[in-house]
């Protein structure tokens, strides 16, 4: 039988419990931890706050998941726990989205981030490494008969864009940090 891996949130309810539990911690923070915050403050240490909620357990979960499954590779369809890890970190994505659309619409990089980044955690692409193999598994024909060569081309292409937007952004602000730095120093010479 033929297994199919794609869109693998998508096909579970599991997403749904986890943005109801990152959307209460992020209005939690909003409407009570940080309500004597300036108005312009608040929704970014409410997005802080989710973010603790997310990172370290979604690594930690997700080397869990790698870990136990035996049947690892581009083929091999993910376990209900791999799904569950993808649902928790799709829920964030999701969440954090929302939050840049509400209270900065104008960001559009960050947008584009999140976007491209949910569009990732929702196909179980893990990093550019992971794309060089898939582009490997796919041209050597391992998805033959399976996957019509059209469908997985369009689909590097949007993964690639997707993590040229994610390093971008990065780029972008660590550009912004070292400008910030710069004019601190020369301020202080001044």
């Amino acid at each position: 039988t033929i297994t199919t891996t794609s869109l693998a949130s998508l096909e579970s309810w599991a997403i749904l419990p986890f943005f109801i539990m990152f959307l209460s911690i992020y209005l939690i923070g909003y409407f009570l931890i940080f309500r004597k915050q300036t108005p312009k403050i608040r929704p970014e240490f409410s997005s802080c706050l989710i973010s603790l909620f997310h990172g370290t357990p979604a690594a930690i979960l997700g080397f869990a998941a790698l870990l136990s499954d035996s049947h690892r590779g581009f083929a091999a369809p993910n376990t209900a726990f791999q799904k569950l890890v993808l649902d928790y970190s799709a829920a964030y994505f999701l969440t954090d989205l929302l939050h840049y659309v509400f209270f900065y619409p104008s960001d559009v990089l960050y947008i584009a981030h999140h976007v491209a980044t949910l569009f990732v955690v929702l196909t179980g692409l893990v990093g550019p490494y992971f794309v060089y193999r898939m582009v490997v598994f796919y041209a050597s024909g391992g998805a033959r008969g399976l996957v019509p060569v059209w469908a997985w081309a369009s689909w590097v292409l949007v993964v690639v864009m997707a993590i040229g937007v994610s390093i971008l952004w990065i780029c972008n602000l660590w550009v912004q940090f070292f400008r910030e730095r710069r004019l601190k120093l020369e301020e202080k010479i001044r």
